[in-house]
């Protein structure tokens, strides 16, 4: 194909008149003359997790946020206790004080029966204390729900081809010049579970760190045979054996041709052993995509139950605060009202001392 083309399906109807509906699923264009079992793209799986990954941070950014103003809802929670402390320790001193001019008048009272009573009624005063209203609100709308994210993962399929999971690597090889026979024996090894007498092929990704050579050696093993396997220009090699040992449990690539590989490092990415004689595409193994997605899950899981927990928090925080703000406004109107009264005593026994003298 060209930089880009149209694919057209048509439905040949028997008469004119006939009407048929074609439902096109797992749609798949390879290279190659040979078709193989659907699998989808790597840029499909990568974009779904990348956008579950991307509401992850969002749930995470807000969690750290609301966890922020629950601390400081807390620290104001702190202060007003403080300030409650104060104004209880001001209005117990206060209704002392009352009580004690209260004897006093009754005393000077008897003393002045010729004089009269001039003792001025006490009148209580209202103070009004607007305290500063504190909302802090979880806002639910901010953040993605579980439900939601789980909407999302659940939507990606993946058909799995590679067998071999962990694939992606880097597997580097460093240069070994020991002097040791096993320098030209430099070699990674990448267990696979393969079926007697089946057909696979190995593909990988090759860079050459240090030495000069364009040929790698590829050894099922063991109970295989092994194969040089040239490195072409964009550096992915292909080899297609037949597991003919039952104990042939993975393959061998070496660091150059194997009985030569001392002073020689190569490092290996996007490692693919799958069934067949063609090698496609790199794509993960299964197992890694659901494992990715588990662990996004998991973590999903965790934020939930920590952005509940907050919610709980903040609401917990929102009737405290409610609670105090409502003591400490009975609390000041009790204080005032005594300070009013004690005022009007304190100036009834001057005056009731002044008649006294006379």
């Amino acid at each position: 194909l060209s930089s880009s083309a149209l694919l057209q399906f048509w439905i040949n109807k028997h008469q004119s008149d006939d009407v048929a509906t074609l439902y096109l699923r797992n749609i798949k264009l390879e290279k190659g003359n040979k078709a193989t079992d659907w699998t989808p793209a790597p840029e499909d799986v990568e974009a779904e997790i990348n956008t579950v990954k991307t509401d992850v941070a969002t749930l995470t950014t807000n969690y750290d946020s609301i966890t922020a103003r629950v601390e400081s809802a807390e620290g104001d929670i702190d202060t007003l206790t403080g300030e409650i402390t104060g104004v209880k320790t001001r209005t117990g001193n206060l209704e002392v004080r009352a009580g004690n001019i209260e004897a006093s008048i009754s005393a000077i009272e008897e003393d002045v029966d010729d004089h009269g009573n001039r003792l001025v009624s006490v009148e209580n005063a209202v103070v009004e204390v607007l305290p500063g209203q504190i909302a802090l609100k979880a806002d639910a709308s901010e953040v993605y729900t579980k439900t939601e994210i789980d909407r999302k993962i659940d939507g990606i399929e993946v058909g799995g081809r590679n067998l071999y999971q962990n694939s992606k690597g880097p597997f580097t090889l460093e240069p070994k010049n020991t002097g040791q026979a096993e320098d030209n024996y430099n070699l990674y090894r990448f267990y696979c579970e393969m079926e007697l007498n089946e057909t696979y092929t190995i593909s990988a990704d090759i860079e050459i760190t240090h030495g000069d050579f364009d040929q790698v050696s590829v050894y099922p093993y063991p109970g295989g045979s092994s194969r040089a396997v040239p490195i072409p220009s964009n550096g992915r090699i292909k080899h297609t054996f037949v597991k003919t040992s039952e104990t042939t449990n993975s393959v061998l690539i070496y660091a150059g041709l194997t009985g030569s590989t001392r002073g020689q490092g190569i490092i290996i990415r996007n490692v693919k052993i799958e069934k067949g004689n063609k090698a496609t595409d790199w794509t993960p193994a299964p197992e890694d995509v659901d494992a990715a997605i588990n662990t996004v899950k998991t973590d999903v899981a965790t934020l939930t139950t920590n952005y509940d927990s907050i919610t709980a928090r903040v609401e917990s925080t929102e009737g405290d605060i409610d609670t105090l703000t409502g003591e400490i406004t009975e609390v000041k109107t009790r204080t005032g009202n005594l300070e009013v009264r004690a005022g009007n005593i304190e100036a009834s026994v001057s005056a009731i001392e002044e008649d006294v003298d006379e």
